[in-house]
């Protein structure tokens, strides 16, 4: 886990138990962000991902999922 989703799952069960302070709050947003922003990359990937397997074009394949290694790290 990146220490982004670290950070946001810290910051949920803090709001669970009081009031985030304007830092916190600050902090859940862009952490909010960041994480919708990256896994829509994502999402992105993956989808361009599939069009290349039907398409049959390995290259493009090859090259989108370097760029998916790029974004995620390697699983």
């Amino acid at each position: 886990m990146n220490a982004v989703k670290q950070r946001l799952i810290e910051l949920a069960i803090i709001g669970r138990q009081r009031s985030l302070t304007a830092t916190e709050a600050r902090e859940w947003e862009e952490s909010r962000q960041y994480l919708i922003n990256h896994e829509g990359r994502v999402a992105r990937i993956m989808n361009l991902m599939y069009a290349a397997r039907v398409a049959r074009d390995w290259n493009w394949f090859e090259e989108l999922g370097q760029e998916y290694i790029r974004i995620v790290g390697r699983r």
